[in-house]
């Protein structure tokens, strides 16, 4: 409630609209690796100091939150449990002659709650944290929900490598 109460928000309209500029611009080649994304958020944030460390500390303390509350164990859940059956897998393929790709390994539970987490967190917060233009349609709103995910997505992964 005190977030959305902000008149500005965290990150006003004007720099809202810097942001999506430069995402627009970028067309075809955005920015994947979060550490670039980052930076280039942190850049144009910049220009607003006050806004900047107010964005710096709420993802700051939003990241340590997700990770208290979804974390990662230290030893890969890959390595302990489906190391042994990918082994069994690969010596029953090899007894078959079975050629072609082996069967996808199941995801890590830990990191799919972390995952879940992270999306829920960036959900709720987008909406206070960022200030842009009202009564936009539909379509319009989902293409800037997605655009502010893809800028606070890598704020909450910060801990996380991969």
């Amino acid at each position: 409630m005190f977030l959305k109460s902000l008149k500005d928000g965290v990150v006003p309209e004007a720099l809202w609209t810097k942001l999506e500029q430069d995402m627009v611009s970028r067309g075809p080649k955005p920015l994947t690796n979060a550490e670039e994304i980052k930076t280039w958020v942190l850049d144009v944030l910049s220009g607003s100091p006050n806004h900047n460390i107010s964005f710096v500390f709420l993802m700051s303390m939003l990241s340590r939150v997700v990770g208290e509350l979804a974390p990662l164990p230290k030893e890969s859940w890959r390595e302990n449990k489906v190391g042994s059956t990918r082994s069994s897998l690969d010596i029953v393929r090899r007894s078959l002659s079975w050629k072609g790709k082996p069967p996808p390994l199941p995801e890590d539970p830990a990191v799919l709650r972390r995952q879940a987490a992270e999306k829920a967190y960036v959900n709720v917060f987008r909406d206070v944290i960022f200030r842009g233009p009202a009564g936009l349609k539909e379509k319009e709103r989902k293409a800037l929900e997605e655009r502010q995910r893809e800028v606070l997505e890598p704020f909450l992964r910060s801990v996380r490598s991969s």
